[in-house]
């Protein structure tokens, strides 16, 4: 690796992994574009490559977390970085990424696009299954159980 090839600072390199960017639609370029401007390159971009390490990404991740940006949010401005730092390693720009087992936020189980959790015994049900157990209490062949009119033959 070239000493020199370090000391490229982080907004030129970005500048040419964006326009790299292949398989993208319009609209995830612009989002990862405004992602990378406003969120990204205030901090890193007027750093050469070769000084980002580990603490500086994981005080980014905290000051971001702090500002109150959404932990999905958080993830993917991280996930440009790291993509960007990876991209440089397998450059031979930088050594290795400095974005190998940083903490991120959790993301709320709702906001990842899963369904809202299960109520279960809601209280809205609680009479419905009450009586239906009251009535099928009461009366075997509503339930499905046996009369004395049944013809199978068991006694």
């Amino acid at each position: 690796m070239d000493p020199q090839l370090g000391k490229l600072l982080f907004a030129d390199w970005a500048h040419e992994w964006l326009q790299t960017k292949m398989n993208l639609r319009a609209s995830s370029w612009t989002r990862d574009e405004s992602y990378l401007r406003n969120h990204v390159m205030p901090t890193f971009g007027n750093i050469a490559l070769a000084r980002i390490d580990k603490l500086l990404v994981q005080a980014w991740v905290r000051d971001l977390v702090d500002k109150g940006l959404h932990p999905s949010t958080v993830k993917e401005c991280y996930r440009i970085l790291r993509s960007i730092l990876n991209e440089a390693a397998d450059s031979r720009l930088i050594v290795e990424s400095p974005c190998r087992n940083v903490t991120l936020p959790r993301v709320p189980r709702r906001s990842r696009g899963s369904r809202p959790p299960r109520r279960s015994n809601s209280s809205a049900k609680l009479p419905i299954l009450s009586s239906a157990r009251s009535s099928t209490a009461r009366s075997p062949s509503a339930a499905g159980g046996v009369s004395s009119s049944d013809s199978s033959g068991c006694t």
